[in-house]
Formats: C-alpha cells, sequence, structure tokens
C-alpha cells in the first residue's frame, strides 16, 4: 500500500512508473487509453517487431512454489479482446500462442525432461491490474538462469 502510494506521488499513476521506469516506453500524448495504443508502433502487426514487446519479470509476483518464475509481455499493441468480458478473440490467442512458442518454446524444448514447463495467460480486461497496457503473464518452471537472461535481454 506504501509503495502504491508512494508511486502515485512520484509518477502520477502505476501505469505511469511501469512506462517510464520499467519499460522506459515514450507514450503518445494524444493517444487515449480507452480508445488505442499509447505508443509509436514499429510494426501495426502484435509480435512481429521485437521493439514493440519487452519481457520483464513480474513486479509483483503471485505466490509460485519455487522453480517457477513468473515473466511479463509488455505489448505496445492492444490485442484483440471479446466485447463482453474482454477474453482474448481466438485471432489473438493464436498470435500469443504463435509468439509464445517462437520465443519460449522452442528453446524449453530443447532441455531435458518434461516439456511442460510454461504456460501463458492474459487476465480478461475487468481482471486486470494494470488495464492500461496489454501484457501476457508467463509462468515457466525449472529453467537455466542463462535462459532467462536471454529472455529478459532480448
Amino acid at each position: 500500500m506504501q509503495w502504491s502510494a508512494e508511486t502515485r506521488e512520484k509518477y502520477g499513476s502505476v501505469i505511469d512508473f511501469i512506462v517510464q521506469i520499467r519499460l522506459k516506453w515514450e507514450s503518445l500524448p494524444d493517444m487515449n487509453p480507452e480508445t488505442g495504443s499509447l505508443f509509436k508502433l514499429d510494426n501495426p502487426v502484435p509480435f512481429k517487431s521485437s521493439k514493440d514487446w519487452k519481457v520483464l519479470l513480474n513486479d509483483w509476483p503471485y505466490g509460485f512454489e519455487p522453480g517457477i518464475v513468473h515473466m511479463i509481455v509488455w505489448l505496445k499493441h492492444r490485442l484483440e479482446t471479446e466485447p463482453v468480458l474482454g477474453d482474448l478473440t481466438l485471432a489473438a490467442r493464436l498470435q500469443v500462442q504463435d509468439f509464445i512458442e517462437k520465443t519460449f518454446q522452442r528453446d524449453i524444448d530443447n532441455l531435458p525432461g518434461t516439456s511442460d514447463r510454461i504456460v501463458w495467460f492474459k487476465n480478461w480486461t475487468a481482471l486486470q491490474t494494470v488495464p492500461g497496457i496489454d501484457h501476457i503473464h508467463v509462468l515457466v518452471r525449472d529453467i537455466p538462469q542463462s535462459m532467462l537472461q536471454k529472455w529478459l535481454n532480448a
């Protein structure tokens, strides 16, 4: 609670903190977060340019057992959602799945042991704690530190 209050006082909002400090992205002043992208896009198609997304460790981790790492893929794009609940459309879900497979799963497939080391989810719009910036939660289990660093430095 104290952290949130201090962050809002210093940066204006938690979203501004994430954008300015964690992502180091420049917001477009004339864009409304309710209706469109807050950022200049390198490519209009989500996930096609690495300049339009960033992988960070979750600053507010959930309580997971040891060995599980919680990362967030932050996006400059708005992913398409269903109007009622705000869940991803099938097309957007396929875009995310393709990105996860190309960015994370291919590396994990080369590790010995089981292949079920990764899961992802995107909270419905109504459940998002940071609604102003689209983001995907990625959970990985028992991944070498070198692989995590590769993803986080991408």
